[in-house]
């Protein structure tokens, strides 16, 4: 009978003391899953709204990105704030009307990307 009980408890621990184990492992991943880009992405990567416009103005202004912006004739870019939403947003608008774009009008707005604060 003792046999039983001393193969299951093999390694010394009780079982309530492996589920305070289990359970502190899972507060720990539950942590870093906090501490991650998703987390960024909910409560904001910028801590004001002054900061995540700079950062909104200096990705437009990255040397490439910009040079490809500027041979751009059919839409223009510019850094939108929403303080509602808490974010600086890039729009593109379109400024022509081109049938490539297929159902794409003139003044339509597109969301780029978002900073988030």
């Amino acid at each position: 009978m003792r046999q039983g009980w001393q193969r299951s408890n093999i390694d010394g621990m009780s079982g309530s003391y492996r589920m305070g184990k289990l359970r502190s492992l899972i507060a720990l991943a539950a942590g870093m899953t906090v501490m991650t880009l998703p987390a960024e992405a909910f409560w904001g990567k910028y801590g004001s709204m002054r900061e995540a416009e700079k950062a909104c103005k200096a990705w437009l202004g990255e040397p490439e990105r910009a040079q490809t912006i500027r041979k751009l004739d059919y839409a223009r870019f510019f850094c939108h704030s929403e303080p509602e939403t808490r974010q600086v947003m890039v729009i593109k608008v379109y400024v022509v009307e081109a049938e490539f774009f297929g159902d794409t009008e003139r003044g339509t707005e597109k969301v780029v990307k978002r900073f988030r604060y």
